[in-house]
């Protein structure tokens, strides 16, 4: 690498071990997928569906959530309620807070690949589990129907999907001229990083202007436009168990150079099961401080998410960081990574 930093938007994935011999072998060949824009176009084209042709009325999201993937489903015809809930609460969820009757989903969200909310048994309600956090747990699902962006875990330059576990119809939508301009200009800032990154050519700034330009488009665009077929491509190219698995074994190398470490790491959970490292501080001043310190040594951590509303959901935002631990990296940068971490901790 001629420039070397962490975190951040994939760049273009080159790499051989991490590229398949044969498409036809790809994940997302196997089973039958709807592919769209990005996880919110999917989420919103399975409940425009679920209204038009099973009678859907009421959909449940968890408190703390992407909130502006609830206020795209608010376009649609049908109830938005929230059920009070974090990846750090583990109370049971009351049966009788929900309307378990037919016409009535819940959204089900596996936290950072890591926790999700202990659910009473539901005779009526049908169950959307969001998976964006852990891809490959839709192969041992159990919901009624899964859904997901792909570039949360994979370099693709845009995507989303659904599928059904239990062979239930899902939503197809045709790519369109906006889906492909977003995907064009994401894709050439990848490009653009990755031979910044390997080559040392090019400034960062040319490419995070694309990014920003496409991620301010991702706002504008059709919710349930599909996604481009040269998009498809390459997902269809990447081997996502190989990209998975290099990211479990960089998190499980993190996870044991951070034990002591006086910071909530992955909820305490040992094993290296995540989506990255998720780091719950005890102030949202330590978490401030934290995020200063990793920036200015090129660790680039992101917050999920702004915006909250209840004031425990508030608090979790105001004291985490997320820091990356995918495929990019290697053992001895995650041994970077945790030893800046431990620095901070122990000055």
């Amino acid at each position: 690498m001629k420039h070397k930093e962490f975190g951040s938007d994939f760049h273009e994935c080159t790499d051989a071990r991490f590229l398949l011999k044969n498409p036809d072998v790809s994940v997302f060949k196997n089973l039958s997928f709807s592919f769209f824009i990005s996880g919110r176009a999917a989420l919103y084209g399975l409940v425009r569906e679920g209204i038009a042709k099973k009678g859907w009325k009421k959909i449940y999201f968890p408190s703390f959530y992407c909130h502006e993937v609830v206020e795209a489903i608010q376009e649609l015809s049908i109830a938005c309620k929230y059920y009070p809930y974090n990846p750090l609460e583990d109370t049971p969820l009351p049966k009788e807070n929900f309307d378990d009757s037919e016409g009535t989903v819940f959204v089900d969200v596996l936290f950072f690949g890591l926790k999700r909310a202990l659910l009473p048994q539901f005779h009526h309600i049908k169950i959307l589990e969001d998976v964006s956090h852990s891809l490959l747990s839709l192969e041992v699902s159990t919901a009624d129907y899964c859904f997901g962006s792909l570039r949360k875990e994979l370099p693709v330059p845009v995507g989303g999907f659904c599928f059904s576990p239990k062979g239930l119809d899902i939503p197809f939508s045709e790519s369109g001229t906006d889906g492909n301009s977003i995907a064009e200009t994401k894709w050439r800032a990848m490009q653009l990083k990755r031979q910044y990154l390997t080559e040392g050519t090019g400034e960062k700034e040319a490419f995070r202007t694309l990014f920003i330009t496409a991620e301010a488009a991702f706002g504008n665009s059709i919710q349930d436009i599909g996604l481009p077929d040269w998009v498809k491509e390459i997902l269809f190219s990447l081997d996502v168990k190989e990209i998975i698995a290099a990211k479990k074994e960089n998190l499980a190398k993190a996870l044991s150079i951070l034990t002591g470490v006086s910071i909530n790491v992955n909820l305490d959970e040992k094993e290296g099961e995540g989506f990255g490292l998720f780091l719950v501080c005890d102030t949202s001043e330590t978490r401030d401080a934290l995020r200063t310190h990793l920036i200015n040594r090129k660790i680039y951590p992101a917050i999920l998410w702004p915006e909250q509303q209840r004031d425990l959901d508030l608090n979790l935002e105001k004291t985490t960081l997320f820091l990356h631990t995918d495929y990019r990296y290697t053992p001895n940068d995650m041994i970077f990574v945790c030893e800046t971490l431990k620095d901070f901790f122990n000055a």
